[in-house]
């Protein structure tokens, strides 16, 4: 493949002008390294096309040899670029082990003169060059005209799909990893196409028996969803789906298949063809065929990973370990399934944050697992928000979690959570301004995230934006009323306030719906600091009797003896949570359990070690 030379081509809000090597977006120009420049254009002269990575790498890096990365960098350098413009987030397809297609419609123009326009000769006289110039004037009004009377039709919006969790057809024979499995597959096979499909985060919570489909699209904000059902016995699976559109309530289609079990791929192609077929009719024969790319051939390793996926979700340390266990069972039936690599990772980098293990343990495992997952399949979005969790969480390397949670965004821009990472590691730096746009982002993208709409308003909190706050944590709650961080959240600003009542009530509700060494230590911290010392030594001493059995998180222990006023004790707990990495300490600047120990040169001393000046 050769590299072109000159054209212009025009794709949504941009224009690429190969001969003058200038991209501009609605008329403004936009800056592109130049091997990332010719790979675009390498894309947009070949629309709809797959292209191979080795004749992208010859073509863009002619007579050199270079790592495949620099292409991956260069394709998500790309797409953060176009994501500029509405459609754009979904323009470059990933076809994983093989290249990249370029999905957009491409115009390509040919310079020429207009009919009857004036050709303007710098030779002429200065009458000729006036009429001239009154004839250019007079076909740039016409044009003003043209375009008031008869404006250009906006960029059509992507539509937006959600795919619900299946539903069983016979009461009582619920299968909850398949019929979430089977959604989330659907959802990633057609995430490419250039529909706006929601993440399963999103809908999973639709998923009762009788869920009015409609009501769910309303309030997801989409245009259509994807309702289900399916009845399994022995070896044979029946899925019924339709496509409703949430306008009008009416089916757009409807369809039926019966096949056996071990066949659940051709279920799930035939599936995402129809709503393909349907909703991206722009598509081509060898788009919609590529449509049923396998991660894995094996039945045995899939039906192990969506379990092991169900699991995943619960985020408790008896569910994450055994998310893991069925990972690696999908691991050894296919070494290449690249997404259960993901999962070990995902799984373990939970692990470190949500339940009591020394991080040590955790977290160097979850980061060999990314990067097994990446090394078979580059395009996951996933495990590059493993990697800037490790990073953030565990080795206090900013600027390299930042990093990665970019790339996460660049790889799949409807991902809520490299946003919610992003603002995470923003806020606990201290930049809040910056944290909050990316909090409001990650909430759009998943409106009903708990611990999304949580972090958001803890974030407004530490920004004095105390109503919005708690209008955003109670959001939460409407949402879920037993989300425990929510609850402390909202102890923690009864607590700042001086509303004593209030926030001992909502703190010992955190610690009776989570009964976590962490809800243990803010409930023993607020009751010290409020006057009740027999309950806060209480507290750390069932502490202190955990960690002679097992492991518990310095950074509980040092709350609890800041809330007693024993500081020389809290600074030698915090010191051990600095050896150990704790990710809990990176969020010293926003907890305000740390309040009184603020003013110790100890503190400052601390904060510059994790570099959080």
């Amino acid at each position: 493949m050769d590299l072109p030379t000159s054209g212009v081509y025009t794709f949504g809000s941009f224009q690429l002008d190969v001969g003058n090597r200038a991209l501009t977006r609605d008329g403004v120009e936009v800056a592109l390294p130049p091997r990332v420049f010719d790979t675009l254009v390498c894309l947009s002269a070949h629309p709809g096309t797959l292209l191979e990575k080795e004749a992208l790498l010859e073509a863009v890096w002619p007579g050199r040899v270079v790592e495949e990365n620099n292409l991956n960098q260069a394709i998500s350098a790309l797409r953060r670029t176009l994501a500029e413009d509405p459609a754009g987030a979904r323009w470059i397809l990933t076809v994983p082990g093989r290249g990249y297609r370029f999905l957009a419609p491409v115009d390509r123009i040919q310079p020429r003169a207009a009919k009857g326009s004036p050709v303007i000769d710098a030779r002429a006289p200065s009458r000729g060059r006036l009429l001239a110039g009154v004839g250019l004037v007079a076909l740039i009004a016409l044009g003003i005209w043209r375009l008031a009377t008869h404006p250009a039709p906006a960029p059509a919006r992507p539509r937006k799909v959600a795919i619900l969790p299946f539903r069983p057809l016979v009461p009582g024979t619920r299968e909850p990893s398949l019929e979430l499995g089977i959604a989330e597959t659907l959802i990633g096979r057609l995430a490419g196409t250039g529909l706006a499909v929601l993440p399963l985060s999103a809908v999973r919570r639709y998923d009762g028996i009788d869920q009015d489909p409609r009501q769910a699209g309303r309030q997801l904000g989409v245009d259509s969803v994807l309702d289900a059902t399916l009845q399994r016995w022995g070896d044979r699976i029946r899925v019924t789906a339709r496509l409703i559109e949430v306008a009008d309530g009416q089916a757009r289609w409807s369809i039926s298949v019966d096949e056996r079990f071990t066949d659940l791929f051709t279920v799930e192609d035939a599936i995402a063809r129809r709503v393909a077929e349907s909703l991206a009719p722009q598509l081509s024969g060898e788009q919609l065929r590529e449509l049923g790319h396998r991660e894995t051939r094996s039945i045995d390793a899939y039906q192990a990973y969506l379990t092991g996926h169900y699991h995943l979700a619960a985020v408790t340390e008896a569910s994450l370990r055994k998310s893991i266990e069925l990972f690696e069972q999908a691991i050894l039936l296919d070494p290449g399934y690249a997404r259960a690599h993901a999962g070990v990772a995902e799984a373990y980098r939970r692990l470190g944050i949500a339940s009591e293990v020394r991080p040590a343990e955790v977290f160097p495992r979850a980061e060999a697992s990314a990067k097994r997952a990446l090394e078979l399949d580059p395009s996951l979005a996933e495990p590059h928000v493993s990697l800037g969790y490790i990073r953030f969480w565990y080795d206090w390397r900013w600027d390299e979690a930042d990093a990665e949670f970019g790339r996460a965004i660049a790889l799949d821009p409807q991902s809520a959570f490299p946003h919610l990472g992003r603002g995470q590691l923003l806020a606990t730096r201290g930049r809040i301004a910056e944290a909050l746009p990316e909090m409001t982002r990650a909430r759009e993208l998943e409106p009903l995230s708990l611990i999304i709409n949580t972090m958001e308003a803890w974030f407004l909190s530490a920004a004095g934006r105390e109503d919005e706050a708690l209008r955003r944590v109670q959001r939460t709650l409407d949402i879920e009323p037993h989300f425990w961080v929510a609850h402390w959240l909202r102890g923690s600003m009864a607590l700042a306030k001086g509303e004593s009542a209030a926030a001992l009530s909502e703190l010992a509700e955190a610690h009776a719906l989570a009964r976590t060494p962490q809800t243990l230590a803010a409930l023993g911290h607020a009751q010290a600091r409020l006057g009740d010392r027999a309950s806060g030594e209480s507290a750390l001493a069932e502490l202190e009797a955990r960690a002679r059995v097992g492991y518990v998180p310095a950074t509980a222990l040092a709350k609890v003896q800041a809330g007693l006023g024993r500081t020389d004790a809290a600074f030698a707990s915090l010191e051990r949570a600095c050896r150990e990495r704790d990710g809990r300490l990176t969020f010293l600047l926003l907890d305000r359990e740390w309040d009184e120990l603020r003013a110790d040169p100890r503190f400052s001393a601390l904060r510059t070690r994790m570099h959080l000046d």
